[in-house]
């Protein structure tokens, strides 16, 4: 009980009220693993998905983004957060390819999530081809 007790007194003046409450959480629940070296490691992206950036790379060369975008919607895991980043590491390796015809490649994903995605990294490889067609009008008042 003296343990807790002077847990309790260690407690910043904004948690003094709280001390002992603090004290008894922190034996029951210690900060951190036991052994940091048998911690559990987060696992990078490049294998959270089924679909690697190089053969994704390999195909988009070959077949084109429309191929490359397809085997994206097609991936036995769609819909993991990695293919995301993916898409943006293709995108930037040949944005020139990537950005030739952009309503091909969303619908070549065919899966919504991505397209916002895949607009994002072509916006930011600053290929994308200007607008055509009449300026959108607003209406009300100026």
């Amino acid at each position: 009980m003296m343990g807790v007790v002077a847990a309790a007194r260690r407690c910043p003046p904004l948690l003094a009220g709280f001390g002992l409450l603090l004290a008894a959480v922190r034996r029951l629940r210690p900060t951190g693993p036991p052994d940091p070296r048998t911690a559990e490691h987060p696992v990078p992206y490049a294998r959270t998905v089924a679909l690697t950036e190089e053969g994704l790379l390999e195909r988009a060369a070959v077949a084109g983004p429309d191929e490359a975008a397809a085997a994206l919607a097609a991936a036995e895991d769609t819909g993991a957060d990695g293919y995301a980043i993916v898409l943006h590491r293709l995108v930037e390796a040949g944005p020139a390819a990537w950005t030739a015809d952009v309503p091909a490649v969303p619908a070549a994903l065919g899966w919504a999530e991505l397209g916002p995605f895949y607009l994002a990294a072509a916006h930011r490889s600053g290929t994308l081809p200007a607008p055509t067609g009449p300026a959108p009008t607003t209406t009300g008042a100026p």
